[in-house]
Order: structure tokens, then C-alpha cells, then sequence
């Protein structure tokens, strides 16, 4: 692989010019200018090309955080950071790592994720949301083959290896789950049927009011991660520019920390903003018409079912007098197996400090809505294309977008192994100013939020 770094006096990066030297590269270009503030503006003539630029660039940030939620998603905690180590997972949940693993590795031999990505859209992938992870596992793997680590405490470390296209997707699906099903690994693991001495002890019945109480102390708060944002009208601001004000409650560490890009493929594409680690597509940020935020509502994505138990067989379970069969599902890692037990309803959970345990006459089973969701990319690429709040995709005809008042040093565009450089000059002439300052960033409140400031000019 080629590259190009041009270096400021002080040191900082500016502007990197990139691309393998494979044949499908031959036939694609890419340039990554990181502004003042090391902010990549990522062009690129598609969104594989567009896809490579930005996972070159995020391995440059961010290379040891990516690498360790992969393994997290390969089931492979238990096996490189000890079983007894603990999982984080940021809506709240830690578990050990060898239940993580168990529940990673039962997902992963379900087939969802397979089945999902071989789905047509809108249940599968569009071809440029599939496009732009299959660049971005090439990008990200490109800047691993080149061992230029930002951060040494992975390097050399066994447990950093190439990424797939399909590794993306399980992250997709992490972070759709976090708020339901990643919240309850240690609990679906702890579900097992009652042993014989319990089944004497006699009837649980249903939780009590105390107990669905502390259920949603535990599970049901989404006020640490609700977020919020303002909008500004252009009457209420000094540019008379409009403006959103955007304050995601997410962490200032790890994959869900927002991490700020400009991407672009001309006529197409065009868009500056937060995204989350492995997450290819702006998630929060504008257009030259419109910016926009969002939170995390305060819906639930799951579901509790209370179960009947059929009378001297704790893994059946009534439906509509009927007694069915629980299956159980074995996953094995690290030579270890497990037992996981599924009904019509969804996985067999234990949470018995609120008192939701299996018993002989009961047991409890988890619906998650997101479990086989991963449609988010394409919603997110089509945010960023809409022209208005009711736009549905329609595509911007001249996207040229000034990000913000800092200026690139020199750019470098790979084009067919011929490398043409730029002057400054010449760059901001090619990136017209459209509004104030784009991305304004300052801390917040609390040690999980912060602003961002989004301005859009209005059209003419």
C-alpha cells in the first residue's frame, strides 16, 4: 500500500493521501484532509472508496479501543483478558467476560447476522450502506498493515487482528441491543431450570410490586442516556444562521464516544458529523440544508414475558392450555458449553434480586426488538441526504460544504499511483463556504455529555 503524510511544523497531521494497490483501488480514488483540529474531511468518488478513507482514518484514532470491542463481538474476551475480567457495556450493564462471550457466541451461531446481510433491503443492507462497510473493514485494515500506532498499548498484542465486513455488522447489532438485550447478558445466562431440591421448596408466584420496581430501577432508566438538543431558528442567532444544539449523553471514552468526520462523494453524499466507533454513517450532524440531532427515547425495546410452567416439567410452558416444549440452545467456548433455553416469546432470563426467577411453576422470557436489526445504516445515510424534515433521500444537486474556518495545509490525491498535490489556496476553493463555524465542541454538565453545534446558512 501507498501513503502520504504531510506533517505541519509543530507536527500535527493534516492531510493524508491514501489507497491500496490492489486493481479494484486502481479504479478508485480517496483523499483524507484532517483540518486544525484533526477533524478528517474524507472525498471519495463512492462509497466504498468513501468507506476506506473513513476506517483509515478512525484505526489512525482509535485503532486499540476498535480492536477490543472485536473481540468482544468474536466471543473472545474470556480467552485474551481472562474469564473473571468484567465486560463494560455503556448502557450500564458489566458482566464477566466469559458470560459476554456465551452471549456473543450464542448470537453469532444463530445465523442472524448472516441471514440479515444476505436479506434484501430494507431488511438487509442497501448496496451503498453495504459498500461503505466493506471499505471501511479495508480501511481499517490498511492502516494495521502499516503498524504506524498512535496508541502502543495494543501493539503487538495477539488479540489485534484484521477486521471483516461482516465484524461490522456485529457491531451494528451491539449497538442497536445495548439498550434491551445488552443489558441482560448475565441475566440470560443465569437462567437455568430449577434443580430438583428447589422444585420442592414450592410456588414462586408472580413479582411482587416491590419487585417490578427495582426491575425498572435497574433496567428501565434511560434518563443517563436520554440526551437532548435545541434548535435555533435563524432569528435567534447573532449570524442569523440556524442552528442545533446537540447534547448526546454518551461516554467521552470507548466505541460509543462520538467521533467527529466530514464525508463526501460528490453529488451524492455529503455530510459533518458524530458517528460511533464502527458505525460508518454520520449519526449526528448536518447537510448543506439541514442539520439534526436526536436522543434516545424513552420507549422500552423489550419485552418481559411471565410464563406458565406446565405441571411437573419446569422447561415446558403453557399456551393456551398447551403445554410447549422449551428448546435449548448449547454454545460452546473455549471448550466450555452452556445451555440457553428459548421460547416462541424470546430468551429465558433470571433477574432474582427483582425478583424475576425461574421456579417450577414460573420462568421468564426476553422479547428484544432490536435482535434483528440492522437497518440503521441506511436510515442514517438518508438522513444525511435530506434536503428537508420530510425528505425521504431526495439527493442534493451541489453539496459544497466549507466544515468550519481552518484551513488545510497541503492535500495529496492518489490517483492511480500518481500522486497530485494541492496548495492550500486551491483546496478552499474547492470546499465554498456554506454557513458559520460547523462543529463546535465544548464540554458539558455531566462526564457523559457534551455540545455540538451544528449551522446550516439557508438557500436562497
Amino acid at each position: 500500500m501507498r501513503r502520504l503524510v504531510r506533517r505541519s511544523a509543530v507536527g500535527a497531521i493534516f492531510v493524508v493521501a491514501l489507497w491500496s494497490s490492489s486493481a479494484y483501488a486502481a479504479k478508485r480514488d480517496v483523499t483524507v484532509t484532517r483540518d486544525s483540529a484533526g477533524i478528517p474531511h474524507i472525498v471519495a468518488k463512492d462509497f466504498r472508496s468513501l468507506g476506506y478513507g473513513e476506517g483509515y482514518s478512525y484505526a489512525e484514532d482509535n485503532l486499540c479501543i476498535f480492536a477490543d470491542t472485536i473481540v468482544t463481538l468474536r466471543a473472545q474476551r474470556a480467552k485474551y483478558f481472562g474469564p473473571d475480567a468484567l465486560s463494560y457495556v455503556y448502557a450500564g450493564a458489566t458482566d464477566p467476560n466469559i458470560k459476554s462471550d456465551f452471549f456473543w457466541q450464542r448470537i453469532r451461531d444463530s445465523g442472524v447476522v448472516r441471514r440479515l446481510t444476505r436479506a434484501k433491503a430494507p431488511i438487509g443492507p442497501t448496496r451503498q450502506a453495504r459498500d461503505l462497510f466493506r471499505g471501511w473493514a479495508e480501511g481499517y485494515n490498511a492502516f494495521l498493515r502499516s503498524r504506524r500506532f498512535r496508541d502502543r498499548t495494543c501493539k503487538g498484542q495477539p488479540w489485534v487482528k484484521p477486521i471483516t465486513t461482516g465484524d461490522l455488522f456485529y457491531r451494528g447489532l451491539q449497538i442497536s441491543t445495548l439498550p434491551s438485550s445488552g443489558r441482560f447478558i448475565s441475566g440470560m445466562f443465569d437462567a437455568q431450570p430449577p434443580a430438583a431440591s428447589a422444585r420442592a421448596a414450592g410456588r414462586s408466584g408472580a413479582p411482587t410490586r416491590a419487585s417490578l420496581a427495582r426491575l425498572n430501577d435497574r433496567f428501565g432508566d434511560t434518563s443517563a442516556a436520554g440526551s437532548n438538543g435545541i434548535g435555533l431558528g435563524s432569528r435567534g442567532t447573532a449570524g442569523r444562521d440556524g442552528m442545533v444544539l446537540a447534547n448526546p449523553h454518551f461516554p467521552w471514552r470507548g466505541t460509543e464516544r462520538f467521533w467527529l468526520v466530514h464525508l463526501t462523494v460528490p453529488g451524492s453524499y455529503d455530510v459533518m458529523g458524530g458517528t460511533l466507533g464502527g458505525f460508518p454513517p454520520v449519526g449526528i450532524g448536518f447537510n448543506k440544508d439541514i442539520a439534526w440531532t436526536h436522543t434516545i427515547s424513552t420507549a422500552r425495546r423489550f419485552v418481559i414475558f411471565q410464563l406458565k410452567l406446565a405441571p411437573g416439567d419446569p422447561t415446558s410452558y403453557l399456551v393456551d392450555g398447551q403445554p410447549v416444549r422449551m428448546q435449548n440452545q448449547t454454545v460452546t467456548v473455549n471448550g466450555q458449553t452452556h445451555d440457553y433455553y428459548l421460547t416462541r416469546y424470546g430468551v429465558v432470563l433470571n433477574v432474582p434480586d427483582a425478583g424475576y426467577a425461574w421456579s417450577t411453576d414460573t420462568a421468564y422470557a426476553l422479547a428484544d426488538v432490536e435482535a434483528e436489526n440492522i437497518r440503521g445504516a441506511h436510515q442514517y445515510i438518508e438522513m444525511g441526504r435530506a434536503r428537508t424534515r420530510a425528505d425521504r433521500g431526495a439527493l442534493p444537486r451541489n453539496p459544497d460544504l466549507q466544515h468550519g474556518r481552518r484551513r488545510p495545509q497541503r492535500t495529496c490525491v492518489l490517483r492511480r499511483h500518481r500522486c497530485d498535490s494541492e496548495r492550500a489556496e486551491d483546496q478552499d476553493r474547492r470546499l465554498h463556504t456554506v454557513g458559520r463555524p460547523a462543529a463546535r465542541v465544548r464540554g458539558g454538565a455531566s462526564g457523559d455529555a457534551g455540545w455540538l453545534a451544528f449551522g446550516v446558512r439557508p438557500q436562497a
